[in-house]
């Protein structure tokens, strides 16, 4: 199961890049941004969840993992150079058994949740 949301930006790639490896957004563990790093999203009231760094591919991609019961999610950030700037894609992937019943209970809500992350993200590089 899989949302995807994206949006254009006036930024070039290697500027969200650097906004991303450096965001406040991450409660690191480690100082660097690598495969296998763990921390958390930072909510604006908590912490939200653990989460592993479990695939980067520099200046284009990465990926964050955590698990709930019976459930994988796998969050992408990707960017792409486009001719007036950047193409910024957030895709949230659900694996395992309570896959499709989290997408039925909860497809509208993530799918909300990436367009505002993704609406205020590119506010915050534009200004």
């Amino acid at each position: 199961m899989e949302i995807t949301e994206n949006r254009e930006t006036r930024a070039k790639p290697q500027i969200i890049w650097q906004t991303w490896k450096a965001s406040s957004y991450w409660d690191l563990d480690k100082t660097s941004f690598s495969e296998g790093q763990k921390g958390h999203v930072m909510g604006k009231k908590r912490r939200g969840p653990a989460f592993t760094v479990t695939k980067i591919e520099e200046g284009k991609s990465f990926t964050l993992s955590w698990k709930a019961p019976m459930v994988k999610f796998d969050m992408q950030h990707e960017v792409e150079e486009t001719l007036t700037g950047s193409k910024i894609t957030y895709t949230m992937r659900l694996r395992g058994l309570m896959a499709y019943p989290m997408r039925l209970l909860l497809g509208r809500k993530i799918k909300r949740t990436l367009n505002d992350t993704l609406r205020a993200f590119v506010s915050h590089i534009e200004r």
